[in-house]
């Protein structure tokens, strides 16, 4: 039933669409973009196990080849740019340019392990934090190394002490008691189960008083 839906985003040029009907809201998870990659990139692991219309297929083919990485963020929203790597990375084989994208969003930390909305923003994210650390962690396996351990340890930090007393999780790293949100804490487990497996496998973890 998935796949027989996913059939309605498809565009005229044979590409996944973001929205099945024109929004009057235009922002970039209504427009086409290089976040397309990680639907895509998940229709196509889909695919894998459970085949679907051919038609869906080359669609995804069309979006992922469409959206190659450049060294550069695809969107000037870190969240969605980061969707962009999380997509394609399931499909290239050579990582250079998804490791040059994410290093320069990583340049962006503000020395606290956190992350920022746009690179001109003052709001800081829990999900886009944990999103780069997910990936640094992902491209540190693949033998690129897009960042240093430093810095990911006060990613972790962050990422850490973002949970509050009762085990929630706020959207924002800059404000001492934000609005919980699942998806950020979904991304924070995430990204902090990966780091603490990293460091099972020998790397250096976070010092004490993290």
């Amino acid at each position: 039933r998935l796949q027989e839906l996913a059939l309605g985003y498809i565009d005229e040029r044979g590409g996944l669409r973001a929205v099945a009907q024109p929004a009057e809201l235009q922002r970039w998870s209504t427009l086409p973009g290089p976040f397309l990659a990680k639907p895509a990139s998940r229709l196509l692991m889909l695919d894998a196990v459970h085949p679907g219309p051919g038609a869906l297929r080359e669609a995804c083919d069309v979006t992922m080849a469409t959206y190659p990485p450049t060294g550069q963020p695809g969107h000037v929203e870190l969240h969605p740019a980061l969707y962009h790597l999380e997509g394609i990375a399931c499909r290239q084989s050579d990582h250079g340019g998804i490791a040059a994208s994410l290093a320069n969003m990583l340049a962006l930390e503000d020395r606290r392990g956190r992350l920022p909305e746009t690179p001109q923003a003052d709001l800081m994210r829990c999900d886009v934090t944990a999103q780069a650390l997910r990936m640094a962690l992902w491209l540190q396996d693949a033998g690129m190394n897009p960042t240093d351990e430093a810095r990911m340890a006060r990613m972790a930090g962050a990422l850490a002490d973002a949970v509050d007393g009762d085990g929630g999780v706020g959207f924002r790293l800059d404000r001492p008691a934000p609005e919980r949100n699942v998806w950020c804490a979904m991304f924070a487990e995430q990204a902090l189960a990966a780091w603490l497996c990293a460091q099972a496998h020998g790397r250096s973890g976070l010092v004490a008083d993290d």
